[in-house]
């Protein structure tokens, strides 16, 4: 497992390479000047990836980037990130300015934000869901 960790002016942007191995032995919980939050897991819909939003605290939040990777060409098999929906639409979240997906797969981006649309409804109504090819 790899793990990256960026650090720049107490804890203003974070970037994790994780797992769930990684997860149990890392708690952001003290970044409370966290700015920019960078998760590339395997699995995007993973535990560890909710587990990380959830221990967001900073109130300085302003973008989320998740890097998915994606080989498949069957939309069905596009990751179901439904459980970051609540997530990302929670208090902690509320200043959110930018939950940007970097997509690296076989689907063309429109079909990806239609993926998003359907997955993070309430995150996509408050017009903040960014969708680049990475």
């Amino acid at each position: 497992w790899k793990l990256q960790v960026r650090v720049q002016s107490l804890c203003d942007l974070l970037k994790l390479t994780s797992s769930l191995v990684i997860k149990q032995r890392i708690n952001i919980r003290g970044c409370i000047n966290l700015r920019t939050f960078i998760i590339h897991d395997g699995n995007p819909a993973s535990s560890a990836v909710r587990e990380f939003l959830a221990e967001v605290s900073s109130p300085h939040i302003r973008t989320v980037t998740l890097l998915v990777l994606a080989r498949t060409t069957n939309p069905d098999e596009f990751p179901n990130l439904s459980a970051l929906d609540e997530r990302l639409s929670s208090r902690a979240f509320r200043r959110l300015d930018t939950f940007l997906v970097k997509y690296a797969g076989g689907l063309q981006l429109d079909v990806v934000s239609d993926k998003l649309r359907e997955h993070l409804p309430s995150t996509h109504a408050r017009g903040i869901v960014q969708v680049v090819r990475w």
